[in-house]
């Protein structure tokens, strides 16, 4: 399939436009990874021991919140910002949703899901670690697990 890109204005409207001679599954999955921006990737300005580190979204695990602070879990690190969760989780891509009042996931970096008592879910993650997928957020995170599925 041959891509071609045409640079536009700053002050013109993106669009895709995807010229096919019959759809299947992979269409509505391309169409709906392109309308959510899902192939964004954004960077979070993160401190760490007085350090500033610029975090690129796509190794973000989860987001965190205790108090006034939001701890960015990466693969083997812990970083952390002062940005409200209700902001970061407008700013991140559509891979992240969040499970709990306090967390926001990545689910590309989800490995498994449990279920659990009290009608918990626990997503383990590819690093080792695991969080909870609270009763309030279960049902938009499996409709988006199953939309993902197909």
């Amino acid at each position: 399939m041959k891509v071609r890109i045409e640079r536009i204005g700053a002050g013109q409207k993106e669009e895709a436009l995807l010229r096919l001679a019959k759809e299947d599954g992979s269409t509505e999955k391309l169409r709906t990874y392109i309308e959510t921006d899902s192939w964004k990737k954004v960077s979070i300005l993160c401190k760490k021991e007085e350090e500033l580190h610029r975090i690129d979204s796509d190794t973000v695990f989860y987001v965190e919140s205790v108090r006034e602070i939001q701890s960015i879990h990466t693969a083997d690190e812990v970083y952390e910002t002062r940005e409200r969760l209700y902001v970061l989780e407008k700013l991140l891509p559509a891979s992240f949703i969040r499970i709990s009042r306090s967390v926001i996931l990545n689910l590309d970096k989800v490995r498994l899901y449990r279920p659990i008592l009290n009608g918990l879910m626990e997503a383990g993650l590819e690093n080792g670690e695991s969080v909870y997928i609270s009763r309030k957020y279960l049902k938009e995170v499996r409709d988006r697990i199953l939309e993902e599925a197909k």
